[in-house]
């Protein structure tokens, strides 16, 4: 993994173990994994609370 995302994943580590939060937004699990499996991996593994928010597929009328 190169240095830049070692030094995000170890950035999330530290702010996890200070409980200081801190926010990351991203349409989906799979915008991670653009950059890699592991980054995901990785960040998935140094985050304690995870928002998932899903929407109804274009012409539902579900609400």
């Amino acid at each position: 993994m190169n240095p830049v995302r070692l030094s995000i994943i170890d950035s999330l580590n530290k702010l996890r173990d200070a409980n200081i939060l801190f926010t990351l937004s991203h349409q989906s699990l799979a915008d991670l994994e653009l950059v890699s499996k592991e980054f995901a991996q990785a960040v998935w593994e140094n985050t304690r609370t995870k928002d998932s928010w899903a929407t109804h597929p274009a012409g539902s009328t579900a609400l």
